[in-house]
């Protein structure tokens, strides 16, 4: 939880506590169950398929996950990759 909540944008920061106020996007290559794992920790969390399509490509989802202010939980590099390029700030996006 403490990782998470540095890692987010700072207008994501509404509370200190265990991740209140923080919006988690679960990319596909991760299992929708982590939503109700991540609900139960008191995050805010919604996986990507009940979102978009399946086949987004990254640059959209990114773009989705910042415009409406969630951090992106994904096991996919490309996103770090994505946002070192554009030099983005937000929204941020650990690798598990």
């Amino acid at each position: 939880g403490t990782r998470l909540r540095r890692m987010a944008c700072r207008r994501n920061r509404r509370s200190t506590r265990f991740g209140i106020g923080m919006k988690l996007l679960i990319n596909m290559n991760l299992s929708p169950k982590w939503v109700s794992v991540l609900k139960e920790a008191g995050f805010k969390a919604a996986h990507w398929s009940s979102i978009g399509r399946p086949d987004t490509p990254d640059y959209e989802i990114l773009a989705y996950a910042k415009s409406n202010s969630y951090v992106v939980f994904t096991h996919d590099l490309d996103f770090g990759t994505i946002l070192a390029a554009t030099k983005a700030d937000c929204p941020s996006a650990p690798k598990t």
